[in-house]
Parts: structure tokens; C-alpha cells; sequence
């Protein structure tokens, strides 16, 4: 029998965001429905195939899922409800973008028993949301949280950036000041990224200084500290029992599924990725995909790699003696150079128990992990 974290990628957008990189189309609408096709033909490869396997947590990202049209929606939602084991599943989450929740969606989320949703929130402050391409205002977001709540949905993440440029401990303090005024259980903060191929990095835009980043980083922290939202790893900070069970499925490296194009999957030991092309994807869900399946497990020395770099990224990091009984191996005696070298940096911490970063660590994430690849 298989336990596992389903993951369903919507590739559609309304509009790119002028920082992403991810790979999303503009919806059109019969695009959505070849992209019906093509999901339940993959979902169904799988149902098949693993006849035992049962869904821990599902969560439907983007891309946009808020963009499809409601009879689109209802089609996935009633589909992997069918044809999947979702019995023991303990948590379906959803993001949606602020200017795109209404009553109808809503309620068609509680009655396929979602329990939590993802609002792309950003910022509160109007100017930030129109320099980073968003399509809502803050009073927006604030519209959409109270309409989420009514229906008792009480599980409510947002998303928002700092190291905007042109921003300040200031101006971010208005905006994590009314998140948290807010009624909801868990905010991710992400410091805004430059990445290759992003309208910001073509249009030649700077980002902050590190100091500055450095300075938003640590304010995000110890506000969301003292307004009760405990950091439970590098971005994610919640109140008491809403950590987000699903992204703790990849970081804690347990078995997730990802459909939809350019979705990623660990499972059964291998790690694969779909097609990048909403066209490759409608010509052919499945073929790829089997192929995948069919190939021999990682090699041991890749899944040491994985399994360290996403479990550094929680605060409390990993136990040592799970490592050991993993992989066979003393962890602490093979790595035994490069912990000696990021503990006398003071970027590493250990308890009895567990390896993990240190607050400085967390900040400087990508010095910590490349040490060990």
C-alpha cells in the first residue's frame, strides 16, 4: 500500500506576474479543456497502476487554480474525488488569488471538504502590488479573507514578498501588521527573487541590498514571533497546529505525486519531473511518465543529497538517528569536515537529537545546503 501527497498543477494564468518563472499559459478556455482530458487521463494512470495508494494531502497550485472556470474546477474536484483514495486525506488546500474568490467557488471547496486556501496576498500597500504585476488591491485580500471565513473555512494562509525595491522595515511593517490583524493561521514570506527570464531581470530592475533584505527578513520574524505565528521553516510561519501538512510532506522527503505539466514527484524512490508544455503535456500525459516509473530507483548518494537539503529547511531540522536508519550510515562521522566548518561559522546548530541551522543559518540557506552537494 502507498501513502502519498498528491500535488495537481494548473498551468493558467490571467496575467504573469513580473517576477515568476514558473511555467504558466494565459487560460483560454478550450485549452482548459484539453487540460481536463489530459489530468484525468494521468490520474487515472495512476489509480490503476498503484491500486493501493491512498492520498494523505492534496493541494491544487499554479499557475492560477482560481482563473478556471467554475464547471472546470467542479470537474477536477469531482474526478479526483472518484477516482482516488482520499479517506485518510487530513488536509486539501487550494490557492487562490484574492480578486478571484467568490460565494460559488467557496462553497464548491466545502463541499469537496477542502480545509484550507492559499491567498497570493503579496503586499497590502497598492503601489508594491502594481510594481509586482498583481491584479487585486489590498483591500482585496481583505475582502476575500472575511468571504473565506464565512463559509468556515478558518485555515488561511497568505503569501507575501519583502525586499521589494523602493520598500522599508516601514512600509513592511504596514503590511505584515494588517496580515496578522487578519483571521488567519499561517503567512509564508518569501523575499522577492530576481530569477533569469522574469520581466523584472529583463526590464534590468536591482533588487535591495543583502543588508536590507537581511533587515526585512528579521523584522518578518520577530513580528510574526511576538503576534503568536511560530517559524516552523525558512518561509513558513504559523499559529499553534496549523503548520501546512503538505509542503511538510516534501520537506520532511515522504513520498508526493505531482499531475499537471512541469509537476514534480517523488515516489518510490525516484524523482521526476512532467513536461514543461501545456501542448507536449494534452499530446501525451502518460507516456513520459511511464517511462519514469519504469527506470531504476535514485542512486543511494542522490537520496542522501535530497533528503538533507529538504530537511534543512525546517527550523528543527532532521533527526539524526532517522538519518542513520535511512541510509545506513553515520551521518555525523561522514560529514564530519563540513558540519565542523559550518558550526565554527555559526551557521549550523545540534541538539541531542537533531541536525539543523541556526537563525543566522536560515537567512543564509543556500551557504548551508551547498556544503553538503
Amino acid at each position: 500500500m502507498d501513502f502519498a501527497s498528491l500535488y495537481i498543477h494548473i498551468p493558467f494564468c490571467k496575467r504573469k506576474c513580473r517576477y515568476c518563472v514558473f511555467y504558466a499559459k494565459k487560460w483560454q478556455q478550450e485549452e482548459e479543456v484539453s487540460f481536463f482530458r489530459a489530468l484525468s487521463e494521468e490520474l487515472v494512470f495512476y489509480a490503476k497502476r498503484f491500486t493501493g495508494l491512498k492520498i494523505k494531502t492534496l493541494f491544487i497550485g499554479g499557475g492560477s487554480p482560481s482563473c478556471i472556470s467554475k464547471l472546470g474546477l467542479k470537474q477536477i474536484l469531482e474526478f479526483v474525488h472518484n477516482k482516488l483514495d482520499l479517506d485518510c486525506c487530513i488536509e486539501k488546500s487550494i490557492e487562490l488569488n484574492p480578486e478571484d474568490v467568490d460565494i460559488e467557488k467557496l462553497k464548491l471547496l466545502g463541499l469537496y471538504g477542502f480545509n484550507r486556501v492559499s491567498l497570493g496576498a503579496q503586499s497590502f500597500c497598492d503601489e508594491e502590488l502594481m510594481f509586482l504585476g498583481r491584479c487585486h488591491t489590498g483591500k482585496t485580500t481583505i475582502d476575500a479573507v472575511a468571504l473565506i471565513n464565512s463559509i468556515g473555512i478558518n485555515n488561511v494562509n497568505l503569501d507575501l514578498i519583502f525586499g521589494i525595491p523602493g520598500s522599508s522595515v516601514e512600509k513592511l511593517k504596514e503590511t505584515i501588521g494588517v496580515a496578522v490583524n487578519l483571521n488567519v493561521s499561517h503567512i509564508s514570506a518569501y523575499s522577492l527573487s530576481f530569477e533569469s527570464g522574469s520581466y523584472l531581470v529583463r526590464k534590468g530592475i536591482k533588487p535591495v541590498s543583502c543588508y536590507e533584505d537581511f533587515k526585512q527578513y528579521r523584522f518578518v520574524k520577530n513580528y510574526l514571533k511576538k503576534a503568536g505565528f511560530d517559524q516552523y521553516e525558512v518561509s513558513s510561519f504559523s499559529k499553534k497546529g496549523f503548520q501546512c501538512k503538505h509542503n511538510l510532506a516534501y520537506w520532511e522527503y515522504t513520498s508526493f505525486i505531482g499531475v499537471g505539466p512541469s509537476a514534480t514527484s517523488f515516489f518510490r524512490d525516484r524523482s521526476y519531473k512532467n513536461v514543461a508544455s501545456l501542448s507536449k503535456y494534452i499530446d501525451n500525459p502518460v507516456g513520459i511518465l511511464s517511462k519514469q516509473l519504469d527506470k531504476s530507483p535514485m542512486k543511494r548518494s542522490f537520496l542522501i543529497k535530497d533528503f538533507i537539503v529538504a530537511n534543512l529547511r525546517l527550523k528543527k531540522g532532521f533527526s539524526v538517528a532517522r538519518f542513520n536508519m535511512l541510509f545506513d550510515m553515520d551521518f555525523c562521522n561522514e560529514y564530519r569536515d563540513v558540519l565542523g566548518l559550518l558550526w565554527k561559522q555559526g551557521l549550523l546548530a545540534r541538539d541531542r537529537k537533531n541536525i539543523r541551522v541556526s537563525q543566522r543559518g536560515l537567512y543564509l540557506l543556500n551557504d548551508v545546503l551547498i556544503r553538503f552537494l
